[in-house]
């Protein structure tokens, strides 16, 4: 019998009405104070709120413990001051990652080259960075508290914070999930997802919207982590860039397959792939499974993982949002297999494209 996989992304919980959009926690960023203000006031119940561009994030029953933390992390940490002013166009998560690759580079220029950079083009980032570096006549120079005596600088402490910032920066989305989009009530069940009976679901969000289909946990594998679900639980949200040859060894933490392996978010779907779902015989083995996309770009950040699950398919269906979102699947599709490949796929009627629908059960 052949199986079903569903593989989702950001637009699978979009989809379903929840607030996961890099844009959601950015306007949250940016207005806390304003928040704080009118979570106060509802807290107090002095007054009640309508009309409210901060409604959406105040129907639920927050923990007062982590709004708490929340704050505290918007108002010291270097990450959230950076993505607040950087001025970048940032549409999803993915455009949201390559905004660190300036970041990472500046790091990496001071630690494995010079301490002292004039690249006009850096000074932004060290500003935004003020914790590390200070602009003195147009040229960037790294803070006080990191210089080893005359010309040395200390790295493994520049780094250490860095990191330690950057997993704080982690809890922030956390707790935003936990608060914001976890506790969401009555999440609408979609028709058209239901009807593919998944066995299996291959994750890259940090949600667990895949639970209202039924699916066991057991049968999920979130590729980048996923919030805790209790206070024991410790979290493994993965969050960097591609692996970029030109980002030295010193800073790999912030590489997405080195978190990957030290957070232990692991290589379960291969599991599903090569041990659940083989069929022997006939002197091969083959892969029995039809593969469902819902709600992921295919961007080649996440190359090496969808080329594994893509190529092994019976086949794959990809569900698009309008002819937009249908050319830019076809374009990363090109991207990662070529232009013969996807050709000879959707000609066989290997591939299919389906138009999504927001009916609800």
């Amino acid at each position: 019998m052949i199986s079903n996989i569903l593989l989702v992304g950001n637009g699978f919980d979009l989809a379903h009405g929840l607030m996961t959009s890099y844009n959601d926690f950015l306007f949250l960023m940016k207005y806390w104070d304003k928040f704080i203000d009118r979570y106060t006031i509802v807290n107090s119940d002095e007054e009640s709120i309508t009309s409210d561009v901060f409604k959406k994030y105040l129907c639920n029953d927050l923990d007062n413990s982590n709004i708490e933390k929340l704050g505290n992390i918007f108002k010291h940490n270097s990450w959230v001051k950076y993505y607040i002013n950087c001025g970048a166009e940032i549409d999803g998560w993915i455009d949201f990652e390559k905004e660190m690759v300036p970041v990472i580079s500046l790091f990496d220029k001071m630690l494995n080259k010079e301490n002292i950079l004039t690249n006009s083009e850096l000074y932004e980032v060290a500003q935004l960075f003020n914790n590390y570096f200070e602009i003195i006549n147009g040229t960037v120079i790294i803070e006080e508290k990191y210089k080893y005596r005359i010309s040395g600088i200390l790295k493994k402490k520049i780094v250490n914070d860095l990191k330690k910032e950057f997993e704080d920066f982690i809890h922030a989305f956390e707790i935003y999930f936990m608060e914001f989009v976890n506790k969401k009530k009555d999440i609408k069940v979609l028709k058209q997802i239901k009807q593919i009976e998944a066995k299996y679901c291959i994750s890259f969000n940090y949600t667990l919207t895949e639970e209202i289909y039924g699916i066991t946990k057991d049968y999920v594998h979130h590729i980048h982590g996923k919030i805790s679900e209790n206070d024991q639980e410790k979290n493994n949200m993965v969050l960097g860039v591609e692996d970029r040859e030109d980002i030295n060894i010193d800073l790999v933490y912030f590489k997405k397959y080195f978190q990957r392996i030290n957070k232990a978010s692991g290589v379960r779907y291969k599991k599903f792939i090569e041990n659940d779902l083989v069929i022997v015989g006939d002197g091969f083995d083959s892969n029995n499974y039809n593969l469902h996309i819902y709600g992921h770009s295919l961007d080649q950040t996440d190359e090496d993982i969808l080329k594994n699950i893509i190529s092994n398919a019976d086949s794959v269906i990809i569900y698009y949002y309008d002819d937009e979102d249908y050319a830019r699947k076809i374009i990363n599709l090109i991207k990662l297999y070529g232009r013969r490949n996807v050709e000879e796929n959707l000609e066989g009627g290997f591939w299919k494209f389906v138009l999504t629908n927001t009916e609800s059960i």
